[in-house]
């Protein structure tokens, strides 16, 4: 597990998770997707801390560990999620995955 925060804010980085849901706020009970990973972002409010968001990659795989490392900027509002073993193959920032890259990792921005 990896945590991040930034004042009033927690990213959970959960690489184990196993749904196999898609992008941001996606069904977190799908759990067809073994080791897939997710992080949970949580904002503090009056009541104590709550959800705010359930992070997936853009292509989920089993075993790709999403979250494994999770990094929250204080002031341009920017988390960054590390993915080890992440499969597709992609080029730059916003790069469409086109073929698989075995374990070649990644970096999601959000």
């Amino acid at each position: 597990m990896a945590l991040s925060a930034d004042g009033k804010a927690l990213a959970v980085g959960a690489p184990a998770e196993g749904s196999g849901a898609v992008g941001i706020g996606g069904e977190q009970d799908d759990d067809t997707a073994a080791g897939a990973g997710a992080v949970y972002v949580f904002l503090e409010s009056a009541q104590g801390w709550q959800q705010q968001s359930y992070l997936k990659a853009a292509h989920p795989g089993s075993g790709d560990q999403f979250g494994w490392t999770v990094a929250m900027s204080d002031d341009a509002g920017t988390l960054a999620v590390g993915a080890p073993l992440e499969n597709y193959y992609a080029t730059g920032v916003g790069g469409t995955p086109t073929s698989a890259a075995f374990n070649s990792g990644a970096v999601f921005l959000y």
